[in-house]
C-alpha cells in the first residue's frame, strides 16, 4: 500500500483505515484500490478489469479475506513512528501524519511529491528511521516489531 493508496481509503472510508463495520462492498473496493491491474482511470478498459475482478472474488470466504486485508494493514504499519495499537485493538489510521512523512523524505532526498506518494508506507516509515538513526546516532533507540523479529532470529541463530 502507497502513500497514495492510504488517501484514497480514506477519502472514500474505507472501514479497514478509518471506523466502521466491513461488507463484501468494502473487502472488493479496498482490494481494487491496490490491484496492479487498477490505472486509476475511469475508462472503459479499467472498468471491466474491475468487474472481472469483482466476479472472481465472489465466491472467496468473507471473514478469512477480511482478517487478511486487516492483517496485511496491520504489518504496514508495523514500524510507523507512532507505533501500532495493541494487538487486537483497532483504530482510525487517518492521514494526517502523511503531510510530515512526505515532507520530511522531500526534505531529505529531494524527490517530489508523487514519487514519494507512490513509494510503500512500509518502506517510507524504514526510511523515517534511517533519517532518525543518523541525526541521533548513538542516542538512536527504536525498536520495532520488525526489529524485534529480526532479534529474535538472530538470537537463535546464534545459539546454535
Amino acid at each position: 500500500m502507497t502513500a497514495r493508496d492510504l488517501l484514497i481509503l480514506n477519502g472514500i472510508e474505507s472501514p479497514f483505515v478509518c471506523p466502521g463495520e466491513v461488507e463484501p462492498v468494502h473487502l472488493a473496493t479496498f482490494l481494487w484500490v491496490l490491484h496492479a491491474e487498477n490505472d486509476g482511470t475511469q475508462g472503459w478498459g479499467n472498468r471491466r478489469r474491475r468487474d472481472r475482478m469483482f466476479r472472481r472474488l465472489g465466491p472467496q470466504n468473507f471473514d478469512k479475506c477480511v482478517e487478511a486485508v486487516r492483517d496485511y494493514v496491520d504489518g504496514i504499519f508495523q514500524d510507523s513512528p507512532k507505533g501500532s495499537a495493541e494487538p487486537g485493538e483497532r483504530r482510525p489510521l487517518g492521514t494526517c501524519f502523511l503531510v510530515p512523512l512526505v515532507m520530511r523524505i522531500a526534505k531529505e532526498t529531494g524527490w517530489d511529491r508523487n514519487a514519494i506518494l507512490d513509494t510503500p508506507l512500509a518502506e517510507l516509515f524504514q526510511y523515517l528511521k534511517y533519517i532518525a538513526a543518523r541525526e541521533q546516532g548513538k542516542d538512536f533507540n527504536d525498536w520495532s516489531p520488525s526489529d524485534a523479529i529480526t532479534n529474535e532470529f538472530l538470537c537463535e541463530l546464534n545459539t546454535r
